[in-house]
């Protein structure tokens, strides 16, 4: 697995930017945005990031490893169910549903 470069979220909007905390007192501004609509979006990517990589392993499940085909098929419906929702989660919050 690659090293991640970025700045770990959850991140939040805020004025004029988007903010990740750094500790439980402090936040780092990660962007200057002037427009919500942006804001939010810059915001969900490490949602939209764990969504996608959490529906990547669920797909990855398809492939053999050992179990027989129920329990593998079970452990796939409940990854895929959990990336799904969040999927969703993020895709709400780039809207600014939440």
């Amino acid at each position: 697995m690659r090293k991640r470069k970025y700045t770990k979220g959850p991140w939040h909007t805020g004025l004029a930017g988007v903010f990740a905390p750094i500790s439980s007192e402090r936040n780092v501004m990660i962007a200057e945005v002037w427009n919500d609509e942006n804001a939010r979006l810059i915001a969900a990517a490490p949602d939209l990031l764990a969504a996608l990589e959490a529906d990547e392993a669920a797909f990855a499940m398809t492939i053999g490893d050992g179990r027989d085909h129920a329990t593998r098929a079970r452990r796939k419906l409940e990854a895929t169910v959990k990336a799904r929702q969040m999927m969703r989660a993020a895709l709400a919050k780039a809207r600014g549903e939440v």
